[in-house]
């Protein structure tokens, strides 16, 4: 699968999957540009911060995700974790419009 960073959207399938994708990445001052640059792109593509380096969304983003912190040069330095369920999601599921 081939990606513009420009061009990158998160598909939002009609029917949720109940897993939630948490993004955390761990990038030394060194990258600081490229830490910002995935950190603006996660935002952009509407993912929700929960911390400076850790954000949520319900939706499939692996592809996605690999391909931004490829383009960064922080691939290694970042974890996609499968959650099912959290403390205070009720929240999320409203803001992201999903059933509870």
């Amino acid at each position: 699968m081939q990606f513009k960073l420009e061009n990158i959207r998160i598909n939002k399938p009609k029917k949720w999957d109940g897993r939630w994708r948490l993004v955390m990445f761990d990038v030394s001052d060194r990258q600081k540009t490229a830490r910002d640059a995935l950190r603006t792109k996660l935002k952009q593509l509407e993912f929700y911060p929960i911390q400076k380096s850790v954000f949520i969304t319900p939706y499939p983003c692996e592809n996605e995700v690999d391909f931004i912190s490829s383009m960064f040069n922080v691939r290694n330095n970042v974890l996609v974790l499968y959650v099912e369920k959290f403390e205070g999601e009720e929240k999320l599921k409203h803001l992201f419009k999903l059933p509870s």
